[in-house]
Parts: C-alpha cells; structure tokens; sequence
C-alpha cells in the first residue's frame, strides 16, 4: 500500500515538473517570437517612418501636444479637452537612438506648441546583454535627449521630459539576460534630465511618481517589468493634467 502510495506521489511530481517545463517553454517560445518579430520589423523599416505615414497634424485653435517616444507613449492614453489636443508619436521597441532620427518625420510636421519626450529603456534593458557596452549605452541615450530638445528648441516649442520609468519585477525567463546595472542606469540617465531643465525644458517626474519603497514599479501600475497597466497611467494623467495647468497658467500670466 504505501509502495503504490508512494508511486503515485513520484508519478504526480512528474507530472507537475513535466506541465511546469512545458509552460516555461511556451513563455520562452512566445517572447522568443516577439523579439524575433520586433527584430525583423527594425531590419524592413529601421526607423518606422511608415507608421505614421497617413495621418495628418490636428486642425484647430488648441494647444498641440505630443507625445513623443517608444512604447510607454505608444500606449500612453490622452484626451483632448478644451484647452489641449494631444497627438501621439510613439512607437513601440524603439530605441531612443531610433526616436531621435525621426523627429523630421513624425515631430516636425505638427508644430507642436509642447512636446512631451519618454525615451530611454529600450537602450537601457540591453546592458544586462552588452554589460561591457554600458557606459556607451548611457551616453547614447544622453545624446540622443539632447537631440531631441535641440530639435524641439530649434522649432520652438515648449518641452516636457518625463524621467525614465522604474523598472518593475523581473519574470524568471528574463533574469539571465538582466542586470542590476539597468536600474542604476535609469537613475543616471534621469538625473541627465533634471539638469537639462530651464526656462523652457520642464521636467515632468514620472519616475518619482510610479516607484515604490524598493525602488521597484509599483505592482499596483505594473502591466509587466517594464510597461504600466491603466491604473498607472491614470495615476500619471492625474498628475500630468495639473502639471499642463500650472504651464498654461505660468505662460498666460
């Protein structure tokens, strides 16, 4: 009896071992593809130009707004009101060296009376790959937030930088291509932006706002380890919405 018992408990641990094995292959298989896809989808349009290539800029009396960066603006929700229309220029999986080159074509046009800039970790998650590449990581990323805003500045237009977001719990399958550096290198690059603030940069504390005590991405604003989920991003509309009030007011005044 306890021999049948005991196979039964070895049989049961096989079989939780064999549907564990089986989910982390399907996890490791599905981000395997995205990757696989993102990297494909670089190679065809390097930049993206083409995303945009139909829409035109807004038509009216408001303040234009864009938002500009890869995938935390792609899926950063606005809403135009009396004051403000917002028009979104964010791409997912770019890096800031890739938003930089397509300022001409995706920023330019619109004329934006402000531009809010969130760049950065699409360079910064791969120092845990290139790790001996992470001082030109760092400075890549500075470089190309300096070409932003002198291009910004060049079309004159108000400009917003918003610090680098926390990152957030980091999922099994990606511990072995992550490092600890990444999280020092968010801060170095966000203290780049604070000194980059001015008459007319305004810089926009977003990782302030979604860290926790750890210094981690809040779970209640994390959709995964390194993008918000709705209640986030209603967090940072809050207070993005008093932030664009206060301008408005100091610029009417």
């Amino acid at each position: 009896m306890l021999t049948i018992r005991r196979h039964h408990i070895i049989i049961s641990i096989l079989l939780l071992l064999l549907a564990g094995s089986l989910w982390l292959c399907w996890v490791i298989f599905q981000q395997a593809e995205t990757y696989y896809t993102q990297l494909n989808a670089t190679r065809l349009s390097p930049l993206g130009l083409h995303v945009f290539i139909n829409e035109t800029p807004p038509q009216n009396d408001k303040i234009i707004i864009t938002l500009f960066g890869d995938s935390r603006v792609a899926q950063w929700p606005t809403e135009d009101n009396r004051v403000f229309t917002f028009v979104n220029r964010g791409i997912g999986a770019q890096t800031s060296v890739q938003v930089a080159q397509r300022y001409d074509a995706h920023v330019k046009p619109i004329k934006s009376d402000i531009l809010l800039i969130q760049v950065g970790i699409n360079d910064l998650k791969t120092i845990g790959l290139f790790p001996e590449d992470e001082a030109i990581i760092v400075s890549n990323v500075k470089k190309s937030l300096d070409e932003i805003v002198r291009d910004a500045q060049a079309e004159g237009s108000i400009i917003i930088l918003t610090t680098v977001f926390p990152t957030g719990e980091i999922p099994l399958q990606r511990r072995p291509f992550w490092s600890k550096n990444i999280d020092t290198a968010v801060m170095e690059v966000n203290d780049h932006i604070h000194s980059l603030q001015s008459e007319s940069i305004f810089v926009f504390d977003s990782y302030a706002l979604l860290v926790d005590e750890n210094g981690r991405l809040h779970e209640d604003y994390a959709a995964d380890e390194l993008h918000l989920n709705q209640a986030g991003y209603r967090h940072l509309n809050r207070s993005l919405n008093q932030f664009l009030k206060s301008l408005n007011e100091t610029n009417n005044s």
